[in-house]
């Protein structure tokens, strides 16, 4: 008769081993399988556990910040950028207007936008 053996190539145990209790202390015992379906005991037990980690690490997943929260916390803040509709032939007679009126400039306007520009200047990016 050949001897049976698991997927590691170990031989399969023929008959149950006989413990004594006190020597079993280091031994977990399996509930026997029936139909190739093991329950009870020791699975389920592992399986309510396992239940148990899962639900945490997804608590603590739905806890952690998004990116957008997570960059608000960095202090980052969002911002609205109104831009104009540059085809908008109100907003070309507007820039036309006052490109006119920049034209025009009294010496006490021009000095203004004169330090202006050059406090701006200062800043990176400008230009």
């Amino acid at each position: 008769m050949e001897e049976k053996r698991n997927r590691a190539g170990r031989p399969l145990a023929s008959a149950p081993l006989d413990i004594a209790p006190g020597q079993a202390t280091s031994l977990t015992t399996m509930p026997e399988a029936k139909n190739g379906v093991v329950s009870g005991g020791v699975n389920e037990e592992f399986a309510r556990l396992r239940r148990e980690v899962e639900r945490l690490i997804s608590d603590i997943r739905a806890s952690e910040p998004g990116p957008r929260l997570r960059a608000r916390l960095l202090g980052a803040r969002p911002v609205v950028l109104w831009l104009p509709n540059t085809r908008d032939t109100d907003y070309r007679g507007r820039l036309a207007d006052q490109c006119r009126r920049l034209a025009q400039l009294t010496a006490d306007e021009e000095a203004t936008a004169a330090a202006f520009e050059r406090e701006a200047a200062k800043t990176p990016g400008w230009r």
